[in-house]
């Protein structure tokens, strides 16, 4: 199943980010390699189906981002030690807390 329809009821504005996280978790975890994905759907020869895994892996990644993005941005004024991700070090220090969810740098 498309990850977009197995949890699109995660995907309300007034949901609190520990519900959507909790609701999400589960199909996220399961669709969070977009790179091999990606590299897999882009070895294929062009075809209708190639066409549709890489429209179903475009929807699932921005369904993610979108999902970690406002779990991100609700917890921001919270203690690094209750947030639902922790932020890290990649070097640079311009914009701000970094966090890697789902293999997709925030």
């Amino acid at each position: 199943e498309k990850l977009t329809e197995v949890y699109r009821d995660a995907k309300t504005d007034s949901q609190p980010a520990e519900s959507i996280a909790k609701e999400a978790k589960p199909a996220i975890s399961r669709h969070n390699d977009f790179n091999s994905r990606f590299q897999n759907i882009m070895e294929m020869e062009d075809s209708e189906t190639k066409f549709e895994l890489m429209s179903e892996l475009a929807n699932d990644f921005a369904f993610v981002a979108e999902c970690y993005g406002k779990i991100i941005i609700a917890e921001k004024s919270l203690p690094v030690e209750m947030k639902t991700s922790k932020p890290i070090s990649v070097g640079v220090v311009a914009g701000g807390d970094k966090y890697i969810v789902s293999g997709i740098l925030f």
